[in-house]
Formats: C-alpha cells, sequence, structure tokens
C-alpha cells in the first residue's frame, strides 16, 4: 500500500455497559473528536549515583481530555445517554475505528469520564453538541491488516 493521507473512515462508538457482553453502538453526526491520546509525565530520577546530569523516567501514562462535536439530534438515544453519564458521573466505554478504505484497520479501545456538554444552538447552521470527554485508564488497539478481495 502506497502511503498516503485520507479524509473520513471514523466511526466513534459508544458502550452501553452491559455486562457481560458490552454492546457498541455507532454514534451519528460525530463531526470532530480531538486528540486521542496520553502522555507520559516526566519524573526526575536522580540520585546519589547520577553522575552529571539528572535522570528521568516515564511515569504513569495520562489520558487526554477531548472534546467530541456532533449535529445535536434532539431525539438521539446515545445523545441522551451520554448527557445522562455526565450528570450522574458514570464513566463509558468508547471504540474509535479507523478504516483507510484500503483493508488497513486500527481500533482504539477506552473510558472517558463524561465530564459536561455544551448545546451551542444557532439560527443560520445545524445546532451542534460538544462532549467534553477524560480518558480514564489504557487506550487498547488492535491494527488489522485485511486480505485485498
Amino acid at each position: 500500500m502506497a502511503d498516503k493521507s485520507f479524509i473520513g473512515g471514523v466511526t466513534i462508538q459508544m458502550g452501553d455497559g452491559a455486562t457481560p457482553t458490552e454492546n457498541f453502538v455507532a454514534l451519528k453526526k460525530v463531526n470532530g473528536f480531538s486528540g486521542l491520546g496520553k502522555t507520559n509525565p516526566l519524573v526526575e530520577d536522580s540520585s546519589f549515583d547520577s553522575v552529571g546530569a539528572r535522570e528521568y523516567i516515564a511515569g504513569l501514562a495520562d489520558g487526554k481530555e477531548v472534546t467530541m462535536n456532533q449535529s445535536y439530534l434532539p431525539d438521539n438515544v446515545e445523545q441522551k445517554l451520554l448527557i445522562a453519564n455526565v450528570d450522574n458521573r458514570v464513566n463509558t466505554n468508547f471504540r474509535m475505528i479507523v478504516d483507510n478504505g484500503e483493508n488497513d484497520i486500527v481500533t482504539f479501545d477506552f473510558t472517558v469520564v463524561p465530564l459536561d456538554w455544551d448545546f451551542a444552538p444557532s439560527w443560520e447552521d445545524k445546532n451542534n453538541i460538544a462532549f467534553q470527554l477524560k480518558i480514564s485508564g489504557d487506550i487498547t488497539r488492535d491494527y488489522t491488516a485485511q486480505p485485498s478481495p
């Protein structure tokens, strides 16, 4: 496959919290998802044995705080559930599937703390809703190369 950029090919799914098998539903009208990732903080590890320079190690990873933007859909079950999860302080499982259209797929699974929601009505554009989410715990990745048909 030639290295090339692509647009689209991203699906955001939200888990329903069911156990033992959680079901994931694709979220509708997602038009932005900022900064999926994590950062390892820098921890100084210098000691009397350090010679001539400070020494550092990576600390526990901290998930990014992300914003998910959607077109507002008043009757959408998943938007209502995510608003309720903000109100009730319920962590929520998410899945992001990235498909470049050339049989290469990567799936990211992660848990978020839903922090807030922000409804932005407009008289000249579509109505939008934004959710602020904090990634909690690890982000798992599954790289799948599908055979060409």
